[in-house]
């Protein structure tokens, strides 16, 4: 996926990203973070062709799965969430948006919090 996207072939990175998505469904005992990874990948692709709807809506799996995978404070729903934040920019709902900046912001104060009690110790 990554390669096609390096080379601008969105279509072929898309359809990699599908496919990745269907072997961590068909996969007996699969593992929530590695579905949710390859979500996110999809909705990258999906963002970058300007399928904002689809985008929203695979970003928001991801997510759902992250948190639940990893936790809601961490270094990847950051990152969704960051996306995600784009893509409702660019899809015209701003105060989701801008809800979504807030979110991200206490995620990086904790994030400095956490920093800083790790160095006193």
């Amino acid at each position: 996926t990554d390669n096609y996207l390096q080379q601008g072939k969105l279509a072929a990175a898309e359809a990699s990203a599908r496919q990745r998505v269907k072997a961590c469904h068909a996969r007996p005992g699969g593992r929530l973070e590695d579905e949710s990874a390859a979500l996110y990948v999809l909705a990258n692709c999906l963002l970058r062709q300007g399928k904002l709807k689809e985008a929203e809506a695979t970003y928001r799996k991801a997510l759902s799965g992250q948190e639940a995978a990893l936790g809601a404070d961490s270094q990847e729903v950051a990152c969704t969430l960051a996306q995600l934040r784009v893509t409702l920019s660019k899809a015209g709902k701003p105060a989701e948006a801008q809800a979504l900046a807030i979110r991200l912001k206490g995620l990086a104060g904790k994030s400095n919090r956490s920093a800083a009690a790790a160095d006193r110790n």
